[in-house]
């Protein structure tokens, strides 16, 4: 059997491409020429619409207090994506973030 062939069962086998594996391209949002702040998502949302909130690693709205131990990330309120602010990278996405308010 080839390492991509997989059996669930006496009868019952499958085959995964080695792409599936494969990491994903990193994804980056960008900002309004001009404008440091005004973020734009990759689902479209901006400030002046849904918004970015603070948020902690899960993507979960958070207050970036020192006590916090906030990390820099925001999440897009419109697509759950979790945002680094130093770098605009997408480390991750959370469809349905718990907000503060």
């Amino acid at each position: 059997m080839s390492p991509n062939y997989y059996s669930l069962g006496r009868d019952t086998h499958y085959w995964l491409n080695p792409l599936y594996f494969m990491a994903k391209p990193k994804e980056y949002i960008s900002k309004e020429a001009g404008w440091e702040d005004a973020w734009i998502c990759i689902c479209g949302n901006t400030p002046p619409d849904g918004g970015f909130y603070p948020c902690d690693s899960e993507g979960n709205e958070m207050e970036p207090t020192i006590e916090s131990d906030w990390d820099n990330l925001y999440v897009c309120a419109d697509c759950g994506r979790i945002i680094n602010q130093d770098t605009l990278e997408v480390i991750g996405r959370n469809p349905h973030p718990k907000m503060l308010v």
